[in-house]
């Protein structure tokens, strides 16, 4: 899809994706093997049932997570908008 706020897009249009990731190490977000997703704005909400963004699937993922989402940036958040159904896997937040 080439961005997660994409992927979270389509997912919301088909329900049980999974989002996963192939990100590359040219990045200019990779740093010391750490991939870091820093958004300028919020994301959509998840409102489809059985959503997964799965940062198990980034290339070189081994049991700790390889993929930050920096929320920092962005002013307010849609996480409360997300459904219970949905789930987060080997990623970190902060």
């Amino acid at each position: 899809f080439g961005s997660l706020r994409a992927a979270i897009y389509c997912a919301n249009d088909h329900p049980g994706t999974v989002i996963r990731f192939n990100l590359s190490t040219n990045d200019p977000n990779y740093s010391n093997g750490i991939w870091t997703i820093k958004p300028t704005g919020e994301f959509p909400p998840l409102v489809a049932d059985g959503t997964m963004i799965d940062g198990t699937t980034q290339p070189g993922y081994t049991n700790h997570p390889v993929i930050a989402l920096d929320g920092s940036a962005k002013a307010k958040s849609h996480a409360s908008s997300c459904r219970y159904s949905n789930s987060f896997a080997g990623m970190v937040s902060f």
